[in-house]
């Protein structure tokens, strides 16, 4: 809407006198994201005496600063949320300290980060195996009896414009300009706040320019992850994931193809998704999938909901095959790529047995160690109620119960716990 009608929703609040006090200049379309919560801050302002509303300024303040600050309020906030949600913040404050530096100084950390840890060999190795997983995942669109032509068109033409990068970023962040004082943690806070938001609001005359490896605990090099972003189709693959379980240098490639090759065609699947349908080659928002291919889709993946409502996770409880849905898709096409792309990268030759087991039994093995997984039964409760991942033990063997080259490999037949009638394996990828 205009600047002149989201005025017109909370009068109580000049907004151009705001956006002049942040120096920047009105826009002719602005976008309100809340409409309901406009109106009742509106009311709220209008209706509290003065006195109400800067008490409830310095709370704001306080109450997310009290990180940032020493006893007493460090020890009230902890009181506080003991409180109100039973909880109570238990990292020691040497963790706490690493996190505030991760989260707030992510890419000079992460930049030392890379430099120790990091070696350009290791990014080499992994982006020849993105380039196997890519080559694998075409060969597949272009074969794929599902699709219609249509359909397999824009696939292919948003798998040739996915960009995966490794490691870090081209272009990292300079915080050299941030006065850092080894004696004011919440003034470095503060000043690290200012910095990024004049750095957010610089960018308001400019076209969009897209930065990769900067979301910290996300997508920054120090985080131990890898993501999708359908917004502009690519892959973010950050350094630290590049580690043991998920990738050893030197090690079996049956192993590194099965573990981060698999969390690569895992984020690569994504997609290409009920989600990744919703967004084109280029990140704008346009399904590309036709009404066919979506229930063509739809009818696989049910597939996958049923087998994965059939878990007990705990006697009393199972797991949700709808919730997890998404998740359990890539995680069956994360290690269909992977194990595809191994024997692409071996040329379809088997190497040598390792402690009795073949190269595709270590692949499958890897991929369940990966998800290794064990915790308390209220966790377990909290996670599949809320988790849209499935448990991590449920990931280490459901996706390969749908896949012929598993049961092949080690020879499974009906009565076996881990058989899947092959009427019920779902086939997507």
């Amino acid at each position: 809407m205009t600047l002149a009608e989201a005025q017109a929703l909370i009068p109580a609040v000049d907004l151009g006198e705001l956006l002049k006090q942040l120096s920047i200049d009105p826009a002719s379309r602005i976008q309100v994201h809340d409409l309901e919560g406009i109106k009742t801050l509106n009311r709220l302002i209008s209706t509290r005496p003065k006195e109400d509303l800067q008490t409830l300024l310095h709370w704001s303040v306080l109450s997310a600063s009290t990180g940032f600050l020493g006893q007493p309020w460090y020890g009230m906030a902890d009181e506080y949320q003991r409180q109100r949600d039973q909880l109570v913040r238990s990292e020691p404050r040497e963790e706490q300290t690493v996190e505030a530096i991760a989260t707030q100084l992510y890419h000079p950390l992460s930049l030392l980060y890379v430099k120790t840890y990091f070696p350009e060999s290791t990014r080499r190795e992994v982006t020849e195996m993105v380039g196997h997983i890519r080559a694998e995942f075409e060969l597949r669109l272009r074969t794929n009896p599902w699709l219609d032509e249509s359909t397999r068109k824009a696939a292919l033409e948003k798998l040739s414009r996915v960009d995966i990068q490794v490691g870090y970023p081209k272009t990292w962040i300079d915080f050299s300009s941030i006065d850092i004082r080894a004696d004011d943690h919440l003034g470095n806070n503060q000043r690290i706040a200012g910095f990024s938001l004049q750095r957010e609001l610089a960018k308001l005359p400019l076209p969009v320019k897209v930065e990769r490896f900067n979301t910290p605990g996300k997508t920054t090099p120090i985080a131990v992850n890898a993501a999708y972003n359908p917004t502009y189709n690519g892959i973010d693959i950050n350094a630290a994931i590049v580690q043991p379980p998920f990738y050893t240098p030197g090690a079996d490639i049956a192993v590194n193809y099965c573990t981060i090759g698999a969390v690569i065609g895992h984020e690569l699947t994504h997609g290409f998704d009920s989600n990744g349908s919703r967004f084109d080659a280029i990140g704008n928002v346009r399904n590309w999938w036709t009404p066919h291919a979506s229930n063509e889709f739809k009818q696989r993946t049910q597939l996958l909901v049923n087998q994965f409502d059939g878990y007990k996770v705990l006697p009393d409880l199972v797991q949700s095959g709808s919730l997890t849905l998404t998740e359990n898709t890539a995680d069956l096409g994360g290690i269909t790529l992977a194990h595809a792309a191994l024997n692409r990268a071996l040329k379809g030759k088997q190497l040598p047995k390792v402690d009795g087991l073949t190269t595709d039994q270590r692949c499958f093995v890897a991929w369940a160690q990966l998800w290794t997984f064990k915790a308390r039964a209220e966790r377990i409760r909290l996670l599949a109620a809320t988790d849209y991942h499935a448990l991590g033990f449920l990931r280490g063997f459901g996706p390969l119960r749908n896949m012929d080259a598993f049961h092949k490999a080690f020879g499974t037949r009906p009565g076996d716990p881990m058989w899947l009638e092959p009427t019920k394996r779902a086939r997507i990828w």
